[in-house]
């Protein structure tokens, strides 16, 4: 959602030979979040037994 968003607000503030840098930078923070997440998901899987998740999950929905 925020791709368009970010480029644009880039530009205007950041000189054109740094501008590379400066989007490799502001992307760090989605990259890391979307290689832990699945480490952090597989880790609570893991660490709690499975029928708690289908129980809360069956809680809220009925």
């Amino acid at each position: 959602m925020d791709v368009p968003a970010r480029p644009s607000y880039i530009v205007p503030l950041v000189k054109d030979e740094e501008r590379t840098a400066a989007t490799g930078i502001t992307n760090v923070s989605r990259n890391v979040s979307q290689a832990l997440s699945p480490l952090l998901a597989g880790y609570i899987l893991q660490s709690t037994a499975l029928i708690y998740h289908f129980s809360s999950v069956n809680s809220v929905v009925y």
